[in-house]
C-alpha cells in the first residue's frame, strides 16, 4: 500500500519573498503580470505594443523615482565631488554629507583629499582614516594610531596649517570620489514596487487618451432605428479609463493629504534622508 501524499505547506520560504531584489527585475513581464493584470494593451491594428515601449515607460519611471526621493538607485562612479571646509567640522572628525547616496564602499573608494584652489593636492587621506555610513552618505575622518591623530585632533585643525591660517571657511577644499547607488541584488522591494507603479501610471495615462481622449464623457451609436449610448466617468483631471487605479496608485506614492497619510515616497525618504541637520558656528 502506498503511503499518502503530503501536500506542500503554502507558506514554503522561497526566495520570491526575499527582501532585496534586482532592479534587472522590472521587466514588461513583470509589469503585465503584478501591475497590469487582466489588460492587454493594442494599437488600432489590434497589435501588441512592443516591449521597447514599455521599456522606454520604465526607464521614466527610475529617473523619477530618482528625482522624487533624491537617492541614487543605479550605480555610477563620482569622480570629483567638492566640499567646503568648515573649521568647526573639521575639529570634529572632519564631518562630510555625501551629495549621492547611499554609498557603495570599495578598496579604493570613498577616496578624501584636500587641495589648494589651484588644483596642488595638499594631502590624500589615508583609506583607513575613512569611516562611511553608507546608507545615509555620511563620511567622517578618523585618524588611527600611529599618524598625524595628535595634530589633526590635539590642535585644532592644524594639520592644514597652510590653507585656512586661522581662517574658518573655505570653499571646496575637500575632493571625494566614490561610487554611489546599489548594487546588483541589493535593491528592496518597495523601492521595485514604487517605480513599477510609477511606469504603470504613465502606461494607462498614455494608452487612456487612445482609447477615450480627456473630455469625452459619452459616446452614442446609431444604426438603422437601433441606438446606444455610454457615459463615462469624468473627474475633470483624469482620462476616465483607468483613472480609478491612476488615482490609487498616486496616493500610494505620493500620499493623501484629505486623511494625513504619508506616501511610498515619503517613507523612503524618511528612511534613508532622515532630517537634513546642519552645523552653525
Amino acid at each position: 500500500m502506498s503511503s499518502p501524499t503530503i501536500p506542500p505547506t503554502p507558506f514554503a520560504p522561497t526566495e520570491v519573498f526575499s527582501r532585496l531584489t534586482s532592479i534587472e527585475s522590472l521587466t514588461p513581464d513583470f509589469l503585465k503580470s503584478n501591475y497590469l493584470v487582466g489588460l492587454n494593451f493594442v494599437d488600432e491594428c489590434g497589435k501588441e505594443y512592443p516591449d521597447s515601449w514599455y521599456n522606454q515607460k520604465i526607464a521614466s519611471a527610475i529617473s523619477n523615482f530618482e528625482h522624487y526621493t533624491n537617492l541614487t538607485l543605479l550605480p555610477r562612479d563620482i569622480e570629483d565631488e567638492l566640499h567646503d571646509y568648515y573649521v568647526k567640522d573639521y575639529q570634529h572628525f572632519a564631518y562630510l554629507q555625501l551629495f549621492h547616496y547611499p554609498i557603495i564602499v570599495t578598496s579604493s573608494t570613498p577616496e578624501v583629499s584636500a587641495k589648494y584652489p589651484t588644483g596642488q593636492v595638499v594631502t590624500t587621506f589615508p583609506s583607513e582614516w575613512v569611516r562611511v555610513d553608507a546608507q545615509h552618505g555620511q563620511l567622517q575622518l578618523v585618524p588611527t594610531q600611529g599618524t598625524l591623530s595628535q595634530v589633526i585632533l590635539g590642535q585644532g585643525g592644524s594639520y592644514l596649517p597652510i590653507i585656512y591660517q586661522g581662517m574658518g571657511y573655505l570653499p571646496q577644499l575637500f575632493h571625494v570620489k566614490y561610487r554611489a547607488g546599489f548594487e546588483k541584488g541589493t535593491i528592496p522591494q518597495i523601492f521595485l514596487d514604487s517605480i513599477a507603479k510609477l511606469a504603470t501610471i504613465e502606461l494607462m495615462a498614455s494608452v487612456a487618451d487612445a482609447i477615450l481622449p480627456a473630455g469625452i464623457t459619452s459616446q452614442s451609436l446609431g444604426i438603422d432605428g437601433l441606438s446606444e449610448s455610454r457615459s463615462f466617468m469624468q473627474n475633470g483631471q483624469l482620462a476616465p479609463v483607468f483613472s480609478g487605479r491612476i488615482s490609487q496608485y498616486k496616493k500610494e506614492l505620493f500620499g493623501d493629504p484629505s486623511i494625513g497619510k504619508q506616501g511610498l515616497f515619503d517613507e523612503i525618504k524618511s528612511f534613508y534622508r532622515g532630517l537634513n541637520m546642519f552645523v552653525t558656528a
